[in-house]
């Protein structure tokens, strides 16, 4: 929660007139929704109906957990490998069957001769970051990533992820742009918008915040950290009936959160001079537990000050 006072290459359109299909969101909201199997069964249609739609064979590859059902597509991939004559192609199949092996050694060389084959080839990359992640190569999975994303067609989840990796780097502006192209891919996904929106929050941008925030608000009603830095936002906006009227909302979701009690003592400070409410509020955050007593200690003794003049 925010309080109140504090690559990727778009000319890969070939992968947009797919992900912009409705097909393909209906299959990853079914996926956030738990339906897996529903998930799984429409991303194998995609890709059988689009044979170059890398990203669905990989989700359907993800979603497919029993032994028959990842057998299966083994032998599909190996069928598909000896009719490959395209470089890039072959490069996707066998990045794709190489995530379907538990052998590391044997995992990384396959990907790797991937990359030989095409240097382009985004899923090769990417399996290779995962790869590399698994055993702590972090620097090398970054940068794996990242070349994920600058390849042919990548998919969302490389911007996801090298969107998360950017921010936990602190290249706020970096995440900013990779999960704004995410977002072009999957633009339901509340988990991001909600990201994002705190990371414009973060670089003192609310109203491009509160357009984030409204809509993953409207995707989840019932998130609490949304709730709070939507109210945030419009309190930095202007709105301060409408940003206290959400803040409040949350409250009564989470009673015994101190960040909103600190939050709602700073609205009513800062923005509305009750400082009888303000001071309600401060008290119920140490009484919480609030960790930063010091501070609100004294915004307690200064109103409690003015009240008495």
């Amino acid at each position: 929660m925010l309080l109140f006072g504090c690559g990727g290459s778009q000319e890969n359109t070939r992968w947009l007139d797919f992900s912009q299909g409705r097909e393909f969101l209906r299959a990853q909201a079914l996926r956030r929704e738990g339906r897996l199997d529903e998930a799984r069964r429409l991303f194998g249609n995609l890709r059988r109906i689009d044979p170059g739609n890398v990203a669905a064979f990989r989700e359907e590859i993800d979603l497919s957990r029993g032994r028959a059902e990842r057998e299966a597509l083994r032998e599909e991939l190996e069928l598909l490998l000896e009719r490959d004559d395209d470089a890039s192609a072959r490069a996707a199949h066998l990045a794709l069957l190489a995530s379907l092996v538990d052998d590391r050694v044997r995992k990384e060389r396959m990907l790797a001769e991937a990359i030989e084959l095409d240097e382009a080839c985004s899923v090769a990359h990417a399996e290779m970051a995962i790869s590399l992640e698994e055993r702590r190569e972090d620097d090398a999975a970054y940068r794996s990533w990242k070349q994920a994303a600058e390849g042919r067609v990548p998919s969302p989840r490389v911007f996801r992820r090298l969107a998360a990796l950017e921010e936990a780097r602190h290249n706020d502006g970096e995440a900013i742009r990779l999960y704004q192209n995410y977002l072009l891919l999957d633009p339901d996904d509340v988990w991001v918008r909600a990201k994002l929106g705190a990371l414009y929050l973060a670089d003192d941008a609310p109203d491009r915040a509160e357009e984030q925030l409204r809509r993953a608000f409207e995707l989840d009603s019932q998130d609490v950290t949304t709730i709070v830095n939507l109210a945030v936002a419009m309190v930095r906006n202007g709105r301060v009936a409408e940003g206290l009227e959400l803040m409040l909302r949350a409250e009564r979701l989470e009673p015994k959160a101190p960040d909103i009690q600190e939050n709602l003592g700073l609205i009513y400070a800062d923005k509305l001079g009750d400082y009888a409410k303000a001071i309600e509020h401060y008290q119920r955050y140490l009484d919480l537990g609030g960790e930063d007593r010091m501070r609100v200690e004294g915004w307690i003794r200064a109103f409690e000050e003015r009240l008495d003049r």
